[in-house]
């Protein structure tokens, strides 16, 4: 009976762990495909590549039951929104010191989306894991309730 129960257990986990790391590969591809096409049509567009990426992350949170914990998605959100900036592309930039010129906006869009986003979903999403929360823990107390309070004199 034990061994019928363990073997149940380890195939639920492992079915788990194989559907989530579908939903999360599935995000990630998405994102790709639609933030290259927007990439090479207006490379300067910043808000229309946050959209999509946004839009992917509510996608992926309509599964949330099977596959991601609430948490997660709000990591996932997070990221989006400090990385936001990363996808504006224009054709050439300069730092002082040295000139980049892009040559080709789709796989620098590749490489981009795959440093913000790949370390977190390898292993089916232990590091998304493990950093959603270590995010959650860190944003303790830090959320807006709101509304504003006065003291009166």
């Amino acid at each position: 009976m034990i061994d019928f129960v363990s073997s149940a257990a380890f195939l639920a986990v492992v079915t788990f762990l194989w559907y989530r790391k579908g939903r999360l590969w599935n995000f990630y591809d998405a994102l790709i495909a639609k933030s290259e096409k927007q990439i090479i049509e207006n490379s300067i567009d910043r808000k229309a590549w946050e959209k999509i990426a946004f839009d992917q992350c509510t996608e992926l949170s309509k599964e949330l039951f099977n596959s991601l914990f609430r948490f997660e998605i709000v990591y996932l959100r997070n990221r989006i929104q400090t990385n936001q900036h990363s996808l504006w592309i224009a054709d050439s930039s300069d730092d002082g010191e040295s000139q980049i010129t892009y040559t080709d906006k789709a796989k620098y869009c590749r490489h981009i989306l795959k440093k913000i986003f790949y370390a977190d979903l390898r292993f089916c999403g232990l590091f998304l894991f493990i950093n959603s929360v270590k995010f959650k823990f860190s944003m303790k107390g830090e959320e807006d309730p709101g509304y504003v309070e006065v003291k009166k004199e």
